[in-house]
């Protein structure tokens, strides 16, 4: 049972669950309330950016160690995700300038989320 107690993968699946949960958060606020639309891209990327940051301290907590290695492998493996969902269904709005702000902000995220997690580990 490698796959289900390696930090990294567990912290990418915690990741990936808060990513589908807050989703559905936002998209119950947008049914329900008059946020406008134009506001989606903002929080789809903030929502990611949190699910990553969230990976990445998971992934750091269950290790041990190396918090920074931790957080950019998650920010990796969501790299990779968002660049293969783009690209398979959406192929014709894939923009390099956004891509770059993600690929940024996913970073940053990841990295920060690794460091906190090893920061505030309880001895």
């Amino acid at each position: 049972m490698f796959i289900f107690t390696h930090p990294v993968l567990r912290g990418f699946l915690y990741g990936l669950l808060s990513l589908i949960i807050l989703g559905l958060i936002m998209g119950f606020l947008l049914y329900l309330t008059r946020i406008p639309e134009t506001l989606t891209p903002l929080i789809v990327l903030l929502i990611l950016t949190i699910s990553v940051f969230m990976g990445g301290f998971k992934a750091a907590r269950l290790a041990g160690a190396k918090g920074l290695i931790n957080g950019l492998v998650i920010s990796l493996l969501f790299i990779v995700l968002v660049l293969v969902i783009t690209l398979v269904f959406r192929p014709g709005l894939f923009s390099w300038s956004t891509a770059l702000i993600k690929l940024g902000l996913i970073v940053f995220a990841g990295a920060c989320g690794g460091m906190l997690g090893i920061a505030l580990q309880q001895d």
